[in-house]
């Protein structure tokens, strides 16, 4: 039974390659995996941006992210951001910050890259997120489609304020 397990978790593992693959295929963005992304952090300075709703952020987040919601970013809201920041950008699998990232480098940001397979990636791969400050297994799933791609954590679609 462990076995025909793992070979399922594989499957999937791979669908979902071939579908992040496929998703940024049209985007000219530099990936970075989660794996190198909690390396980073730990040892660099860098700038991670959360490009998801403010809904999907609440429920948690990678620490130290900053909220750049996707519907309404506008380059003021980098005001304080130098053009020569490294920056991170994810949203649930990394479409949206795909459109975020490769806007940022055409005005101007040098050091952008996605986090290869969002959030969803990064909770997957048994990474850390939080409310707050407080560190929790719940994650946003955006909706039904979407959220089949998250394996691991507590989906949770209406989160309570």
């Amino acid at each position: 039974m462990a076995c025909f397990l793992s070979v399922m978790l594989h499957a999937q593992d791979t669908e979902y390659r071939v579908f992040l693959n496929a998703l940024y295929e049209k985007f000219n963005v530099d990936h970075i995996s989660a794996d190198s992304l909690s390396k980073l952090l730990i040892s660099d300075s860098v700038i991670v941006l959360d490009t998801r709703s403010e809904s999907e952020y609440l429920v948690s987040h990678i620490q130290g992210a900053r909220w750049m919601d996707f519907d309404t970013f506008e380059l003021a809201k980098m005001h304080d951001i130098p053009k020569s920041s490294r920056i991170i950008t994810y949203c649930s699998v990394g479409y949206r910050s795909s459109v975020i990232a490769e806007r940022l480098t055409t005005l101007g940001y040098h050091k952008v890259q996605n986090l290869f397979g969002g959030i969803f990636e990064w909770v997957n791969q048994a990474y850390p997120v939080f409310r707050e400050e407080t560190e929790t297994a719940d994650v946003h799933p955006y909706n039904g489609f979407w959220g089949k791609w998250l394996q691991r954590g507590n989906k949770v679609y209406n989160p309570k304020k």
